[in-house]
């Protein structure tokens, strides 16, 4: 069996950005000007692929993306992930019934305007 190689991919996580992340159930970036400001030099850099998830924040890793880089480059590719959930605690739990995957769906789409800008 022979592996394809696929040519890399410039990508950045925030994680490991030189910025203060939410903690896990917070609602706001510690950095609001440094967040926006990574995301918008990034893509300058060539970054082109942003993987992201509402539940993140919730409701903020989406909307940062959104508030810096909205129209998005026509060659930027936002990837999200649905299936789980943060609970009381900050913890994850499954969230993986046809409802809850569909409800994390449109919250994805909701929090970053991405049916506004494939329109």
């Amino acid at each position: 069996m022979t592996r394809t190689r696929w040519p890399a991919t410039p990508s950045a996580g925030l994680a490991s950005a030189p910025c203060s992340c939410p903690a896990p159930g917070s609602s706001a970036a510690r950095d609001h000007g440094q967040a926006l400001a990574v995301l918008r030099r990034a893509v300058e850099a060539g970054v082109n692929h942003i993987d992201t998830a509402q539940f993140y924040g919730p409701n903020v890793a989406n909307g940062l993306i959104h508030e810096a880089l909205f129209p998005y480059p026509s060659d930027l590719v936002l990837v999200t992930k649905v299936g789980a959930a943060r609970d009381e605690r900050g913890g994850w739990a499954p969230a993986q019934r046809p409802e809850e995957l569909r409800t994390g769906v449109e919250a994805n789409l909701r929090t970053s305007s991405w049916i506004r800008s494939r329109s």
